[in-house]
C-alpha cells in the first residue's frame, strides 16, 4: 500500500490557522484535507468506534510502531497497522525538517527544550464507525469509557450519521478525545491528526460516489485535525 502523506502541507497549513487566532478560547475547527490511497481493507475494532479505547501514544504495544526509534522520534499511532514504516519514517524526516528551521519559535516559554515549536501527534485508523454513545461532549481524559458491548451496534452505524455535518461534529469530538488522552503539550501547543483511511459515506461527494460506484476507484481518504487553539 502506498500512501501520499504530505506532512509538511499538513503541519505548515495547521501552525499558521493557530498562529491567526489569538485566544486559546476560541470554538475548535475540524480542518479536511485530501490524501491519497491506492487500497484498503476493512475491519471492525472498538478502536474504530470510540476513541476511549484508541491506544495512548505512550503504549508500545498497541500502537503499531515497531521501531523503538522512530517511537522516540515521532508521536505516532497506527493500531490498525494501516501504514507501513517506511511511510512512519517520512513523517518523522518531514517533521525533522519543519523543526530544523523552527528552533527558536517558543509556544509556551523560551526555557522549554528544543525543538519548542508546535507539538503534532498523528493518530491512523482505517475507518471510524459512529455508534450511539460512541462519542459525547460529555466525555473527556477524566472520564472517557470504554464499553465493548458497543460493537453490538457497528451494523447499523451507518443509519447513524445521515449529514455531513453530523458526521463531521463525530470526528471532531474523537479527535478531541484521543487528543486530550495523549497529553502532548504544555499551553495547548499541540495539534491531532486523526487519519481516516477510508472516508465516511458523508463525505464524499455525490459526483465522486457516482463516479467511483463499479468501479476500483477508492474515495481518497481525509484528515482530521484537532487543537484548542483554533
Amino acid at each position: 500500500m502506498q500512501l501520499s502523506l504530505n506532512v509538511d502541507e499538513c503541519v505548515q497549513r495547521s501552525a499558521l490557522l493557530m498562529q491567526n487566532y489569538s485566544s486559546a478560547l476560541q470554538c475548535p475547527e475540524l480542518l479536511i484535507l485530501l490524501l491519497v490511497m491506492t487500497t484498503l481493507i476493512s475491519g471492525e475494532r472498538l478502536s474504530s468506534i470510540t476513541p476511549c479505547a484508541y491506544p495512548l501514544v505512550s503504549d508500545t504495544v498497541h500502537c503499531g510502531i515497531d521501531d523503538p526509534i522512530l517511537r522516540q522520534s515521532v508521536r505516532v499511532c497506527d493500531p490498525d497497522k494501516a501504514i507501513s514504516m517506511s511511510e512512519v519514517e517520512v513523517i518523522k524526516d518531514k517533521l525533522e525538517e519543519i523543526y530544523s528551521h523552527k528552533t527558536d519559535f517558543c509556544i509556551c516559554r523560551h526555557d522549554q527544550p528544543r525543538p519548542c515549536w508546535y507539538r503534532f501527534g498523528f493518530a491512523f485508523l482505517r475507518q471510524m464507525l459512529p455508534v450511539d454513545s460512541g462519542v459525547s461532549h460529555l466525555y473527556s481524559r477524566e472520564f472517557c469509557p470504554t464499553n465493548e458491548t458497543l460493537l453490538r451496534y457497528t451494523k447499523n452505524h451507518g443509519a447513524l450519521l445521515t449529514t455531513k455535518e453530523s458526521m463531521q461534529h463525530y470526528g471532531d469530538h474523537f479527535a478531541r478525545l484521543i487528543r486530550e488522552r495523549w497529553l502532548m503539550g504544555e499551553c495547548d501547543e499541540d495539534v491531532l491528526f486523526l487519519i481516516l483511511l477510508r472516508r465516511p459515506d458523508q463525505l464524499i461527494s455525490r459526483n465522486a460516489m457516482a463516479h467511483a460506484f463499479g468501479s476500483s476507484i477508492i474515495p481518497a481518504p481525509i484528515v482530521m485535525r484537532y487543537s484548542r487553539r483554533l
